[in-house]
């Protein structure tokens, strides 16, 4: 009769502890200003990294360097050319250059031209509202996220096998452009 009544209690006990942990969270975590506004700002992409090809591919690129070529500097930042991206591999000791294909380059031009405006406006035009800067970092972070989704879904054909972008691959390519979109526009500001 007694282990009975244990069990009762024990399975009470652990029915609320479960709910008072559920109403924390849904308190303290789920309603919290900063998921709230990742979930206004729209889905963002969730990728599983694929196991690294043996042929890992680096990339090269080829920045312009800047030029004004339009009246106001916004506009002359923000036209700015997107980098010829490629990506090398070493086979036998012969690098093979792979360009990316359209698909690829059109999803890096859209993100290029977000992240020229996004550090233009934080070198050039600074805001001070700390909710202003915090909501254009966290939609250049999404901006970013689904590119990197983006990449990692293309095909491309390798010099041993057709396969996908690798995680590192796409990452390479993503700081290849977040650090030329900031080049450029440190080259817009010393004009």
């Amino acid at each position: 009769m007694m282990s009975k009544n244990w069990r009762v209690l024990a399975g009470i006990g652990l029915l609320l502890t479960t709910a008072s942990i559920a109403l924390y969270w849904r308190k303290n975590i789920v309603q919290s200003p900063i998921l709230a506004q990742k979930r206004d700002s729209g889905p963002v992409p969730t990728t599983f990294p694929l196991p690294t090809p043996a042929l890992q591919g680096t990339v090269r690129g080829q920045l312009e360097p800047f030029r004004q070529t339009k009246q106001d500097l916004r506009e002359s930042v923000l036209s700015h050319p997107l980098p010829k991206i490629m990506l090398v591999f070493s086979v036998a000791h012969e690098q093979t250059e792979v360009e990316l294909p359209e698909k690829a380059v059109k999803s890096i031009e859209t993100c290029w031209r977000f992240e020229l405006a996004h550090y233009y406006k934080k070198e050039i035009t600074p805001t001070e509202d700390p909710q202003e800067k915090h909501r254009d970092t966290l939609n250049l972070a999404v901006a970013i996220s689904h590119l990197d989704s983006d990449l990692q879904a293309i095909t491309i054909q390798t010099p041993t096998e057709k396969r996908k972008i690798s995680n590192d691959e796409a990452g390479e390519i993503l700081k290849f452009i977040g650090d030329s979109a900031k080049s450029i526009v440190a080259e817009a500001k010393r004009n």
